[in-house]
């Protein structure tokens, strides 16, 4: 018999009051009192406070990530180098991996910078609930640098292309002599 069954809960001492029927004890200014301070205001300081610490958490990993995106870039430019001036092969392929590498973290900050303003659009909203002042941010990634990315990505994709690399280092190696 997997019937259903209730469950009652029982409630503080202190919230009980005499009344004539049980919507008069559901009504009660101290029920209502326990609940507003118990339970929801408990749930707005949990909620908020864990809201601005993935905040804060995703826009330091933005940061590395963009950081670490653009020093893939730039170690995969001077392994593409290398590999034509060393004559050894694999660093062209470590040059075309480190490139891919970077791209992806480049994007992975994208999406990281984005979960961050997410964060702070949602704290806003419920403070702005509690009629409380939004979240000035400290530092705003604009969606304006995405022309920068745009040039990493086209410098990265250019740097992976051996026949690229292998000119300039032939054209260097024509200048010397």
């Amino acid at each position: 018999m997997g019937g259903w069954t209730s469950k009652t809960v029982d409630l503080p001492k202190d919230i009980d009051e005499v009344g004539d029927n049980q919507s008069d004890i559901v009504n009660s200014k101290r029920m209502k009192r326990y609940i507003i301070n118990e339970i929801i205001q408990p749930f707005f300081i949990k909620t908020i406070n864990d809201i601005l610490e993935w905040q804060a958490k995703w826009k330091k990993i933005g940061n590395i990530s963009l950081f670490m995106s653009k020093a893939c870039v730039i170690c995969a430019g001077i392994f593409s180098l290398a590999s034509e001036y060393f004559g050894v092969s694999y660093l062209g392929f470590v040059s075309g991996c480190l490139s891919f590498l970077g791209i992806f973290m480049m994007d992975f900050s994208k999406f990281s910078f984005q979960e961050s303003r997410e964060r702070t659009e949602e704290a806003d909203r419920i403070l702005s609930r509690l009629g409380l002042d939004p979240i000035v941010p400290v530092m705003k990634h604009n969606d304006n640098d995405d022309n920068d990315d745009h040039d990493i990505e086209a410098a990265a994709s250019s740097v992976a292309k051996p026949s690229t690399s292998s000119q300039l280092v032939s054209r260097n190696r024509d200048e010397k002599l």
